[in-house]
């Protein structure tokens, strides 16, 4: 077979016709289908987003407590009570603050 420019120019002639054709063809199609992308959030990612909202709302009350001043006044008294050996640890206060149920809220009398 000899190759020359124009039967090269034939073949590249009808292959775009025909691919012309084709596109033609599909374009009605993708017209009339709506292609949107859609976003499932399962029931894992929902809990997994709820305790991480639960994470920063502890995360900003622990923060907010530890950020209070405490007065000179309070802290002269217990080292006066530590130095007098009458200062009481509530073990269960202590707890229930390390635990974060709130209730454990330290007297102020530091018992």
């Amino acid at each position: 077979m000899k190759i020359s420019m124009d039967n090269i120019l034939t073949i590249y002639r009808q292959n775009a016709a025909s691919q012309s054709v084709k596109r033609e063809d599909t374009l009605p199609e993708m017209k009339k289908e709506k292609n949107f992308d859609e976003i499932k959030i399962s029931p894992a990612a929902e809990s997994a987003l709820e305790e991480t909202e639960l994470a920063r709302t502890l995360s900003a009350k622990l923060s907010a407590q530890i950020r209070q001043e405490v007065s000179g006044e309070r802290l002269v008294s217990l080292k006066e009570r530590i130095q007098a050996g009458d200062y009481g640890i509530d073990a269960a206060a202590i707890a229930e603050r390390v635990m974060l149920t709130g209730k454990g809220e330290m007297a102020d009398d530091g018992t």
